[in-house]
């Protein structure tokens, strides 16, 4: 595997971290509607992030490491 696959990666893995920390702040703040808003906002951002990485860098991956990309496709 080469630098730039694990670029991808990593960065695939830092996106889930930032979605989890999103998630969560999004589900504390009930009592909050700007807090709220922008929790959903970080959500729909890194969702939206996520969805060009896989449109646009795997399909350069090689197939072997293609199915090693968590809950993306192919």
């Amino acid at each position: 595997m080469i630098m730039s696959h694990n670029y991808l990666f990593d960065t695939y893995a830092y996106i889930q971290q930032r979605l989890a920390e999103a998630q969560r702040r999004l589900t504390q703040a009930d009592d909050n509607p700007n807090g709220k808003q922008y929790a959903a906002g970080q959500v729909q951002a890194l969702r939206d992030f996520e969805r060009f990485m896989i449109d646009n860098f795997n399909t350069k991956l090689p197939r072997r490491l293609r199915s090693k990309v968590p809950n993306k496709g192919s």
